[in-house]
Protein backbone atom coordinates (compact mmCIF):
# COMPACT_ATOMS: atom_id res chain seq x y z
CA UNK A 1 0.00 0.00 0.00
CA UNK A 2 1.38 3.61 -0.98
CA UNK A 3 0.20 6.53 1.11
CA UNK A 4 0.76 10.00 0.19
CA UNK A 5 0.55 11.84 3.86
CA UNK A 6 -0.01 15.91 2.81
CA UNK A 7 0.37 17.91 5.63
CA UNK A 8 0.52 21.82 6.12
CA UNK A 9 2.41 23.41 9.37
CA UNK A 10 5.31 25.52 9.94
CA UNK A 11 5.93 24.31 13.20
CA UNK A 12 8.86 21.74 14.20
CA UNK A 13 6.58 20.23 16.26
CA UNK A 14 2.89 19.71 14.84
CA UNK A 15 0.25 18.55 16.97
CA UNK A 16 -1.99 17.72 13.66
CA UNK A 17 1.03 15.90 12.35
CA UNK A 18 1.21 13.95 15.60
CA UNK A 19 -2.30 12.85 15.32
CA UNK A 20 -1.97 11.59 12.37
CA UNK A 21 0.92 9.26 12.43
CA UNK A 22 -0.98 8.00 15.60
CA UNK A 23 -3.60 7.33 12.92
CA UNK A 24 -0.83 6.01 10.40
CA UNK A 25 0.91 3.94 13.13
CA UNK A 26 -2.44 1.58 13.30
CA UNK A 27 -3.36 1.56 9.28
CA UNK A 28 0.35 0.26 8.86
CA UNK A 29 -0.51 -2.43 11.08
CA UNK A 30 -2.99 -4.39 8.99
CA UNK A 31 -0.46 -4.46 5.76
CA UNK A 32 2.59 -3.25 4.55
CA UNK A 33 2.89 0.37 3.73
CA UNK A 34 4.78 2.68 2.05
CA UNK A 35 4.60 6.34 3.26
CA UNK A 36 5.84 9.11 1.02
CA UNK A 37 5.31 12.19 3.12
CA UNK A 38 5.40 15.62 1.69
CA UNK A 39 5.01 18.87 3.61
CA UNK A 40 3.65 22.13 1.50
CA UNK A 41 4.90 24.20 3.75
CA UNK A 42 8.90 22.90 2.86
CA UNK A 43 7.48 22.56 -1.55
CA UNK A 44 7.95 25.49 -4.26
CA UNK A 45 4.05 25.28 -5.09
CA UNK A 46 3.03 28.47 -7.00
CA UNK A 47 -0.72 29.63 -7.12
CA UNK A 48 -2.92 28.64 -10.02
CA UNK A 49 -2.76 31.00 -12.90
CA UNK A 50 -6.25 29.85 -14.35
CA UNK A 51 -4.10 29.41 -17.68
CA UNK A 52 -6.80 26.34 -18.15
CA UNK A 53 -4.83 24.89 -21.17
CA UNK A 54 -4.71 21.57 -18.95
CA UNK A 55 -8.26 21.03 -19.50
CA UNK A 56 -7.34 20.97 -23.09
CA UNK A 57 -4.11 18.76 -23.39
CA UNK A 58 -5.39 16.10 -20.98
CA UNK A 59 -2.14 14.84 -19.65
CA UNK A 60 -2.91 15.54 -15.78
CA UNK A 61 0.13 17.78 -15.51
CA UNK A 62 0.07 21.24 -15.20
CA UNK A 63 1.61 24.13 -17.66
CA UNK A 64 3.78 25.62 -14.65
CA UNK A 65 7.16 23.61 -14.81
CA UNK A 66 9.36 25.80 -12.66
CA UNK A 67 8.01 24.51 -9.02
CA UNK A 68 6.97 20.93 -7.42
CA UNK A 69 4.08 20.54 -8.24
CA UNK A 70 3.89 18.36 -11.17
CA UNK A 71 5.77 16.16 -8.80
CA UNK A 72 3.12 16.10 -6.49
CA UNK A 73 0.30 15.30 -8.88
CA UNK A 74 2.46 12.37 -10.48
CA UNK A 75 2.85 11.50 -6.50
CA UNK A 76 -1.22 11.51 -6.10
CA UNK A 77 -1.09 9.12 -9.47
CA UNK A 78 0.70 6.40 -7.87
CA UNK A 79 -0.48 6.33 -4.44
CA UNK A 80 -3.43 4.05 -3.05
CA UNK A 81 -4.02 6.40 0.14
CA UNK A 82 -3.95 10.43 0.07
CA UNK A 83 -4.09 12.12 3.95
CA UNK A 84 -4.88 15.40 4.07
CA UNK A 85 -3.29 16.48 7.39
CA UNK A 86 -3.69 20.37 8.58
CA UNK A 87 -4.38 22.36 10.81
CA UNK A 88 -7.53 24.64 10.60
CA UNK A 89 -6.80 27.83 9.37
CA UNK A 90 -9.72 30.61 9.52
CA UNK A 91 -11.94 27.64 9.23
CA UNK A 92 -10.62 25.82 5.50
CA UNK A 93 -7.12 24.91 4.33
CA UNK A 94 -3.62 26.59 5.23
CA UNK A 95 -2.17 28.87 2.17
CA UNK A 96 0.55 26.39 1.19
CA UNK A 97 -2.28 23.29 1.04
CA UNK A 98 -4.60 25.46 -0.73
CA UNK A 99 -2.63 25.97 -3.46
CA UNK A 100 -1.98 22.20 -3.67
CA UNK A 101 -5.52 21.74 -3.73
CA UNK A 102 -6.54 24.45 -6.06
CA UNK A 103 -3.45 22.92 -8.85
CA UNK A 104 -5.12 19.10 -9.06
CA UNK A 105 -7.33 21.30 -11.22
CA UNK A 106 -5.12 19.57 -13.98
CA UNK A 107 -6.45 16.46 -13.36
CA UNK A 108 -9.74 18.36 -14.93
CA UNK A 109 -11.30 18.37 -18.75
CA UNK A 110 -13.26 21.01 -20.36
CA UNK A 111 -16.31 18.76 -20.66
CA UNK A 112 -19.02 19.27 -17.78
CA UNK A 113 -21.61 16.43 -16.55
CA UNK A 114 -24.34 16.76 -15.30
CA UNK A 115 -26.30 14.58 -12.32
CA UNK A 116 -29.29 15.29 -10.45
CA UNK A 117 -27.45 17.62 -7.97
CA UNK A 118 -24.22 18.78 -8.80
CA UNK A 119 -22.51 19.92 -12.39
CA UNK A 120 -19.12 19.08 -12.49
CA UNK A 121 -16.01 18.72 -15.26
CA UNK A 122 -14.72 15.34 -15.71
CA UNK A 123 -11.44 14.08 -15.07
CA UNK A 124 -8.42 12.85 -17.27
CA UNK A 125 -7.34 11.31 -14.16
CA UNK A 126 -10.28 10.47 -11.53
CA UNK A 127 -8.63 11.58 -7.94
CA UNK A 128 -12.16 10.25 -6.59
CA UNK A 129 -11.14 6.73 -7.09
CA UNK A 130 -8.35 6.94 -4.80
CA UNK A 131 -8.65 6.69 -1.00
CA UNK A 132 -8.37 9.76 1.07
CA UNK A 133 -8.30 10.67 4.47
CA UNK A 134 -8.61 13.65 5.55
CA UNK A 135 -7.72 14.69 9.61
CA UNK A 136 -8.02 18.65 10.85
CA UNK A 137 -7.21 19.73 13.79
CA UNK A 138 -8.61 22.87 15.46
CA UNK A 139 -7.84 25.48 18.07
CA UNK A 140 -11.52 25.85 18.99
CA UNK A 141 -13.46 24.19 21.62
CA UNK A 142 -16.18 21.94 20.08
CA UNK A 143 -19.12 23.71 17.86
CA UNK A 144 -19.51 21.81 14.44
CA UNK A 145 -19.80 25.05 12.07
CA UNK A 146 -16.05 25.75 12.71
CA UNK A 147 -15.37 22.95 10.76
CA UNK A 148 -18.67 22.99 8.25
CA UNK A 149 -16.60 25.01 5.74
CA UNK A 150 -14.00 22.61 5.10
CA UNK A 151 -15.73 19.22 5.68
CA UNK A 152 -18.13 20.29 2.62
CA UNK A 153 -15.34 21.26 0.67
CA UNK A 154 -13.36 17.80 1.10
CA UNK A 155 -16.70 16.14 0.56
CA UNK A 156 -17.79 17.53 -2.59
CA UNK A 157 -14.15 17.42 -3.97
CA UNK A 158 -12.93 14.21 -2.45
CA UNK A 159 -16.72 12.27 -2.91
CA UNK A 160 -17.03 11.35 0.93
CA UNK A 161 -13.50 11.05 2.34
CA UNK A 162 -13.12 9.30 5.74
CA UNK A 163 -12.28 12.55 8.14
CA UNK A 164 -11.72 13.54 11.65
CA UNK A 165 -11.85 17.28 12.22
CA UNK A 166 -10.44 17.01 16.10
CA UNK A 167 -11.01 20.43 18.36
CA UNK A 168 -9.04 22.09 21.28
CA UNK A 169 -5.95 20.64 19.93
CA UNK A 170 -3.99 23.18 21.87
CA UNK A 171 -4.40 21.05 24.73
CA UNK A 172 -2.10 18.89 22.85
CA UNK A 173 0.83 21.38 23.73
CA UNK A 174 0.19 21.70 27.46
CA UNK A 175 2.37 19.54 29.67
CA UNK A 176 -0.80 19.73 33.06
CA UNK A 177 -0.60 16.67 34.53
CA UNK A 178 -4.81 16.65 34.25
CA UNK A 179 -4.41 17.11 30.26
CA UNK A 180 -1.84 13.66 30.27
CA UNK A 181 -4.51 11.13 30.17
CA UNK A 182 -6.90 12.92 27.65
CA UNK A 183 -4.06 13.66 25.66
CA UNK A 184 -3.57 9.61 25.34
CA UNK A 185 -6.90 8.47 25.10
CA UNK A 186 -7.15 10.33 22.34
CA UNK A 187 -4.14 9.06 20.53
CA UNK A 188 -5.49 5.77 21.60
CA UNK A 189 -8.60 6.49 19.68
CA UNK A 190 -6.51 8.02 16.28
CA UNK A 191 -4.34 4.33 16.42
CA UNK A 192 -7.88 2.54 16.75
CA UNK A 193 -9.04 4.56 14.21
CA UNK A 194 -6.26 3.45 11.76
CA UNK A 195 -6.47 -0.05 12.45
CA UNK A 196 -10.60 0.46 11.79
CA UNK A 197 -9.78 2.22 8.39
CA UNK A 198 -6.71 -0.63 7.21
CA UNK A 199 -9.30 -3.59 7.94
CA UNK A 200 -12.75 -1.81 6.28
CA UNK A 201 -11.45 1.37 4.63
CA UNK A 202 -13.73 3.67 6.24
CA UNK A 203 -14.64 5.15 9.70
CA UNK A 204 -18.10 4.58 11.56
CA UNK A 205 -20.13 7.06 12.88
CA UNK A 206 -18.90 6.12 16.01
CA UNK A 207 -15.53 6.52 15.67
CA UNK A 208 -15.57 10.05 13.97
CA UNK A 209 -17.92 10.94 17.07
CA UNK A 210 -15.70 9.89 19.70
CA UNK A 211 -12.22 11.53 17.92
CA UNK A 212 -14.85 14.66 17.39
CA UNK A 213 -15.39 15.02 20.92
CA UNK A 214 -14.03 17.42 23.02
CA UNK A 215 -11.30 16.88 24.96
CA UNK A 216 -12.67 19.16 27.94
CA UNK A 217 -16.02 21.05 28.27
CA UNK A 218 -16.68 24.43 26.35
CA UNK A 219 -16.49 26.47 29.16
CA UNK A 220 -13.48 24.62 30.54
CA UNK A 221 -11.42 25.27 27.28
CA UNK A 222 -12.35 28.59 26.36
CA UNK A 223 -11.06 30.25 30.31
CA UNK A 224 -7.46 27.69 29.29
CA UNK A 225 -7.13 29.57 26.14
CA UNK A 226 -8.22 33.23 27.47
CA UNK A 227 -5.95 33.08 30.51
CA UNK A 228 -3.16 33.29 27.98
CA UNK A 229 -4.27 36.50 26.87
CA UNK A 230 -1.59 39.43 27.60
CA UNK A 231 -4.37 41.20 28.97
CA UNK A 232 -5.61 38.99 31.55
CA UNK A 233 -2.10 38.04 31.94
CA UNK A 234 -1.46 41.81 33.24
CA UNK A 235 -4.27 41.61 35.61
Amino acid sequence: MNILLLNRSPKAHSTTLDMTKAFLNGLCQTEPAHIQYISSYDKNVKYCQGDLSCWFRQDGRCIIQDDDMNDILAAMKESDVIVWSFPLHCHGLPASLKAIWDRTIAFLKINMTQGKTYVEHERTFDLTAKKHVVIVGGGYPYYPDNFAAVKTLMQIYLKHPAMACICETALLDASAPEIEPLKEALFARLHEAGIEYGKTGQLSAETVRQLESPLVPNETYIAMINSLAPETKAQ
